[in-house]
């Protein structure tokens, strides 16, 4: 897959035609890290997925955009990671469907890291997670909604209330919490 050209603000394939992508908050299972019982359960990202990637095995459609750090070193520092991916993990528990992003791939990865990373003690990825949300917002990449810090409960209560089915797909719900279909279904 190729990048579409900057001014054009679009992500193309190989033949030059437009391809959809959707960009998801994507909440990860902590239940069987190191994690302290006082922290969050959930580790978040976000996820670029195309459409249609989960019936395409050939090449990786999803991209993946979160903070990485050690939690068993004293001074943990948190540090932006992307990683192009093939597949979903077991630990995904769901995803919450934030717009169709009219940029690159590229331009999304250098807004996200351009989001100020707090290296404070007791800081956890959602407060990241809420300021690129808000920061999105801002540069247009994503349509405006009322607050952050309430897209982030919502995700957190529809995480909780639809557990995956063993060998399942994660549901998937709007901003609202309302359960849409999965990028990880077939189509």
């Amino acid at each position: 897959m190729e990048l579409g050209n900057s001014s054009h603000h679009s992500i193309t394939s190989q033949e030059g035609q437009p391809v959809n992508y959707g960009l998801y908050m994507a909440l990860y299972s902590l239940a069987s890290s190191d994690a302290k019982p006082s922290t969050c359960q959930y580790h978040a990202g976000f996820k670029l997925i195309r459409e249609g990637a989960a019936s395409e095995e050939k090449q990786p459609h999803v991209y993946l955009y979160k903070l990485v750090n050690n939690l068993k070193v004293k001074e943990c520092m948190w540090k932006f990671e992307c990683q192009q991916i093939r597949r979903r993990t077991d630990e995904l528990t769901a995803l919450v469907f934030l717009g169709s992003p009219k940029i690159t791939v590229m331009d999304l990865e250098k807004q996200l890291m351009a989001v100020d990373i707090m290296q404070r003690p007791g800081c956890q990825c959602k407060e990241w997670i809420r300021s690129a949300m808000r920061e999105l917002q801002t540069l247009g990449t994503i349509a405006k909604f009322p607050d952050a810090a309430d897209v982030w409960e919502t995700a957190v209560k529809f995480a909780d209330n639809n557990p995956v089915p063993a060998g399942g797909v994660p549901s998937t719900c709007n901003m609202a919490g309302e359960r849409i279909k999965s990028a990880y279904e077939h189509h």
